[in-house]
């Protein structure tokens, strides 16, 4: 006899998996109605109450995410879009930031198996490939924005190469020709996709980038941004003027420190962000951006990984979202 479970109840009642466990567990509140729809199908379908108790034990509605900080307002952005798809679904969401764990399969694993969980959506840069395949292994799982380079796993995210592209072609069609790249910790996959994609575009433009104009900064931070941007503005021999930075974050501490050092933006030096983040906007300039859909992102993940747990999905899927440049105050032609 096939093993009935809460999701078939759950498909013949045409509810979700939380509501049928709630009216089997008799928690929380469920119209008159649903619960009577909800028991006719566990009936009908020859479940009873032993089966009912196992299978709830068995059943989870919560998802753990895995995420880099809690600072960088791309990361809230995501997590809205993720929260909003949740709820639709009536499922609850774990936060965990992968600072938190030691570099191993078995720390993340042994946490993960201490809970009960549906599925995992990883925001996260994890160092160590072999943590995330082992990981998708035991769970359904969702790559979202970040994700293993030469990795089979389903994933939501945008171009970055195509992205790092565009802006740079932007600041050289307004006569900029000495570039600088303030970006993240190459450690992460969209660290190293734009800057691939700024020197590349730099290279087919026979322009020349000087080491002193790459910077990579080891966190989103506006401190350490500003401290390393100011250092680099200040040798006049050698001075961009252009910054593209991977995080409007960045674009915004470079905003700051050339006018720390009366440099003015753009006429000396034209500014391009990356995100487009409300930050952008309460800039002075405000800031030129490369709008990246970080709510749809997030939710895409989510509704993905839905499917993947509802088995609609049996193979690995991609999804690639487009972005766009904004045009605002912080650039101008050369003069």
């Amino acid at each position: 006899m096939k093993n009935i479970t809460i999701k078939d109840i759950a498909r013949e009642a045409n509810v979700s998996i939380a509501t049928v466990s709630r009216v089997l567990n008799n928690t929380g509140q469920v119209k008159t109605k649903t619960k009577n729809s909800v028991l006719e199908a566990a009936e009908k379908l020859g479940y009873n109450q032993k089966n009912i108790k196992n299978a709830i034990e068995q059943s989870s509605n919560t998802i753990l995410m895995l995420i880099p900080d809690f600072v960088n307002p791309f990361t809230s952005t995501i997590i809205e879009g993720v929260l909003d798809s949740m709820n639709l679904h009536e499922y609850k969401v774990l936060f965990v930031s992968t600072k938190n764990f030691n570099d191993t399969f078995d720390d993340y694993y042994n946490f993960c198996h201490n809970l009960s969980l549906a599925g995992i959506i990883s925001l996260a840069s994890v160092p160590n490939p072999e943590i995330i395949e082992g990981l998708s292994r035991s769970y359904p799982m969702v790559m979202c924005s970040e994700y293993p380079e030469n990795s089979s796993l389903s994933f939501v995210s945008i171009d970055d190469k195509k992205a790092a592209r565009i802006a740079t072609e932007y600041l050289i069609s307004l006569g900029r020709e000495k570039i600088a790249l303030v970006n993240g910790s190459t450690k992460t996959k969209y660290a190293r996709h734009r800057q691939k994609g700024f020197l590349n575009t730099m290279k087919e433009h026979n322009l020349k980038v000087l080491n002193s104009w790459i910077l990579n900064i080891s966190q989103i931070d506006y401190s350490l941004a500003f401290t390393n941007i100011q250092s680099m503005l200040k040798n006049n021999k050698q001075r961009p003027n252009a910054i593209f930075a991977v995080s409007d974050i960045y674009a915004v501490a470079a905003v700051n420190a050339a006018k720390s050092l009366g440099i003015k933006v753009p006429e000396e030096i034209s500014v391009v962000g990356f995100d487009n983040e409300s930050v952008s906007i309460m800039s002075a300039p405000s800031i030129t951006t490369i709008m990246q859909p970080s709510y749809n992102i997030g939710f895409q993940s989510s509704e993905l990984l839905f499917e993947m747990i509802e088995n609609k999905v049996l193979e690995q899927k991609t999804i690639i979202f487009e972005t766009e440049l904004i045009v605002r105050e912080s650039t101008s032609p050369l003069k």
